[in-house]
C-alpha cells in the first residue's frame, strides 16, 4: 500500500510547506490475530512501511485496535511496545467494535469472542498511553459508529464518546499516570 512512487508524491507536498501524515493500520502486533481478522499483511509489512516512510519528511500515524478476538493484555501491550520501538509520530487507538453485516458480527453472535467492557477498555487504553513516548501525538482514543449499525460494545457510539473519554481520564487519575510514565525504551 506504500510503493516508493506514492511516498515520493506525498513527500513532494512537504516541499510546498505542507505537513503530511501517512496513516498505517497495524491494529495488532500479533500475526495470528492479523491472519484471523484477515488484514492481508503481517507485522513486518507494517514495520517496512513505517521505516520507508520515515526516511522522508513525512509523519506516521499508526492505528491500533484493543480487544481483538483472542488477544489478552500481554498482546495489547506488545502492540504498544512495537509502536514505541518505531519512529512513529502519532497513534489512533480504539476498541474493537462489531458492526452489523460483517463476518466478525456473525462470529460475535455465535459466541466466538467477547468485546471489552468500558472499564476494561479504559484500563487497556491507559496501559498503552503509559508506555507511549510523550512526543507521540494521540489522535484518537475511541471509535464510534452509528447506533443502528453497531452490535457491540454499546459504548462505541457518537452519543457515548464522552463517556469513553471520561472513563479513560478517571483511570489515568486513579493511577496517577500520564503519557510515557512507563515507556519501555529510551527514545
Amino acid at each position: 500500500c506504500a510503493p516508493e512512487w506514492v511516498l515520493d508524491l506525498l513527500e513532494s507536498y512537504t516541499q510546498k510547506g505542507l505537513e503530511v501524515w501517512v496513516e498505517y493500520g497495524l491494529q495488532s502486533a500479533n500475526f495470528t490475530t492479523l491472519r484471523r481478522i484477515n488484514r492481508a499483511h503481517g507485522v513486518s509489512d507494517f514495520v517496512d512501511a513505517v521505516l520507508r516512510t520515515k526516511r522522508r519528511n513525512l509523519k506516521v500515524c499508526a492505528h491500533v485496535i484493543l480487544g481483538l478476538p483472542g488477544e489478552d493484555e500481554e498482546d495489547m501491550l506488545e502492540t504498544g511496545k512495537l509502536l514505541c520501538a518505531l519512529p512513529i509520530d502519532g497513534v489512533k487507538i480504539h476498541p474493537l467494535h462489531v458492526i452489523k453485516g460483517t463476518k466478525m458480527a456473525q462470529q460475535y453472535l455465535n459466541g466466538e469472542f467477547e468485546v471489552l467492557s468500558l472499564q476494561e477498555y479504559a484500563k487497556r487504553a491507559v496501559d498503552l498511553i503509559e508506555i507511549l513516548p510523550p512526543n507521540v501525538v494521540i489522535h484518537r482514543l475511541t471509535g464510534e459508529v452509528e447506533e443502528d449499525r453497531l452490535i457491540a460494545p454499546d459504548y462505541c457510539t457518537y452519543r457515548k464518546k464522552h463517556e469513553v473519554l471520561q472513563a479513560i481520564q478517571r483511570e489515568m487519575e486513579s493511577r496517577g499516570s500520564y503519557q510515557g510514565c512507563k515507556s519501555p525504551f529510551n527514545r
